[in-house]
């Protein structure tokens, strides 16, 4: 994701996000764009990356508690 140029979003809040999700590391950051940006199932994901659909419904879930756990830190420094 980090060779694909920056989306242009309509609202900053979505920027933040974006970089957010970037800055998790790689095997949550794959199947949280994969999901959420390109809006591929979970089964379209995992013959994709060629591991099992659990591996990727854990990855997401485990991808969006960090994701929730730094996006609640970014907002309490705020």
């Amino acid at each position: 994701m980090e060779s694909i140029p920056e989306p242009v979003f309509e609202e900053p809040g979505q920027r933040d996000l974006y970089r957010e999700v970037l800055a998790l590391p790689e095997k949550y950051r794959t199947v949280l764009g994969i999901y959420y940006y390109e809006e591929l199932s979970t089964k379209e994901i995992a013959a994709l990356l060629n591991i099992r659909q659990t591996a990727v419904t854990t990855r997401l879930a485990r991808g969006r508690e960090l994701l929730k756990q730094r996006l609640t830190e970014v907002w309490n420094d705020e």
